[in-house]
């Protein structure tokens, strides 16, 4: 009887090792990265550059301030959001607008966002170009996913694009260039979702063992 219950005990206590331990892998692998974020504005030099085309649009920039959102690394065969957002941060809001829609017969502006990574895929893509519409706030949303271990490197690149309505001439001026360095995570050299998987097939091992005993146990 006594060797009986010192084989119970060791099992039990690894029982509920593999347990605790399948607990804390599951609630590691939902656990999201801290995220990193920079503030940017437009150098006021380039828009007052000799050569670029007098579009009224261009100068509002200088009234945004950007804001990138990363996250400190990536979860390996996981998604993660890269957030631009430009926010209105000076001149009055209506002034701003009629000059937008004044210029609208002279120049056209769009903003184009354009990730280039290696080892990632992204969505919608790896390029994002909105018009240049003057509202509070602008966003632009990439979703990456790493296809390789280690670390993701490249850049983000901002481009003012400028046409001229009249004579349909266009011209892209770089705003800003941002190098991303992004450590691709994994738990015990997995991906998260494999380590979730198989943590909660042990819980139902698990639980299927207790069970099983509780029903011995009644007979």
């Amino acid at each position: 009887m006594n060797n009986k219950n010192e084989r119970k005990e060791p099992m039990s206590v690894i029982r509920i090792a593999l347990t605790v331990i399948s607990i804390l892998l599951i609630v590691w692998s939902f656990w999201p990265p801290a995220n990193t974020r920079q503030t940017l504005a437009v150098n006021p030099e380039l828009i007052e550059s000799a050569g670029l085309p007098d579009c009224a649009p261009l100068s509002r920039l200088l009234d945004y301030e950007f804001e990138l959102v990363t996250p400190r690394a990536l979860w390996k065969t996981q998604s993660s959001t890269i957030l631009m957002t430009m926010s209105r941060v000076s001149a009055d809001a209506d002034e701003a607008d009629d000059m937008l829609i004044s210029s609208d017969e002279m120049c056209s502006l769009a903003l184009e966002t354009r990730l280039s990574m290696t080892n990632v895929h992204s969505e919608p893509g790896d390029t994002i170009i909105q018009p240049f519409v003057g509202a509070d706030t602008q966003s632009f949303v990439f979703t990456v996913s790493p296809l390789a271990s280690g670390t993701v490197s490249g850049k983000l690149w901002v481009y003012a694009d400028i046409r001229d309505i009249a004579t349909g001439e266009g011209q892209s001026l770089p705003l800003f260039t941002i190098p991303l360095d992004l450590p691709v995570w994994t738990i015990l050299g997995q991906p998260p979702v494999l380590v979730r998987y198989v943590s909660l097939l042990v819980l139902l091992i698990l639980l299927a063992f207790y069970l099983r005993r509780r029903l011995l146990a009644e007979q």
